[in-house]
């Protein structure tokens, strides 16, 4: 049987519901939601000097850090207002026998086809879950690993995302998917979003430089990331 993953990488809102056919297509069918993000972590710093005390700082990183972070761009980098990308959740309907496929991307509405996905800010490498359907909704539990993706775009020796790996569990329930016609696919059956809690745990790695010049990695560690899913959904993408 084949389930839908609203699992935001099992990072956040997991939900399963039946898919009406049972076929392995050729090209995967993504539903593209806006996600956004907060992912409060915290690093070490050693004290300047020997009579000092070491210390834990935290800092909370948002949506549009991701974003910049994924296209190698520096954090304080705006997003174009006239040519929006967002973060956005690229899911499926998964199967228990097959490697899930369900991930996190930069989507670009402006562009066409799969070049809508920019590039991947995370994706799944394990997905274990059980679901059932009620009468009148569909519910689930779920765990499994990711990682981010090492950046590609921009200047990623500078400012970009560097390949951690992730893991998370979820819970959610959620109404039954729904058919609708879209542009250049057809009838197609589609998800909603669910409703749950999860948490994530794992790393958050990226280069980044000052204002001299002087480039250094950040590394930190996260116990509860938070990712909301928009209930709008953004698109239809085959790839």
């Amino acid at each position: 049987m084949k389930t839908l993953s609203l699992a935001l990488l099992c990072l956040a809102t997991v939900l399963f519901q039946p898919r009406a056919s049972a076929q392995i297509p050729v090209t995967t069918e993504y539903f593209v939601f806006k996600i956004s993000a907060t992912i409060p972590c915290s690093t070490f710093v050693p004290s300047p000097t020997i009579e000092g005390y070491d210390k834990i700082v935290k800092r909370t990183f948002k949506t549009n850090d991701l974003i910049n972070l994924a296209l190698g761009q520096p954090l304080t980098t705006k997003i174009d207002p006239k040519h929006p990308v967002y973060l956005a959740l690229a899911t499926t309907f998964e199967n228990h026998q097959m490697t899930p496929v369900s991930k996190i991307v930069i989507y670009d509405p402006a562009a066409m086809g799969a070049a809508r996905f920019k590039t991947t800010v995370m994706t799944l490498t394990t997905l274990d879950y059980i679901n059932a359907q009620s009468a009148k909704r569909n519910g689930g539990v779920g765990v499994g690993t990711g990682k981010f993706v090492a950046a590609t775009l921009g200047d990623p020796a500078k400012y970009g995302l560097l390949e951690t790996e992730i893991a998370a569990s979820g819970a959610a329930s959620g109404p039954f998917s729904t058919f609708m016609n879209v542009p250049g696919i057809g009838n197609t059956q589609v998800p909603r979003p669910s409703v749950g809690t999860a948490s994530a745990q794992g790393r958050l790695k990226f280069n980044t430089t000052d204002a001299a010049g002087t480039t250094t990695v950040y590394s930190g560690i996260f116990t509860r990331a938070s990712f909301i899913l928009s209930a709008k959904l953004l698109g239809v993408v085959e790839e």
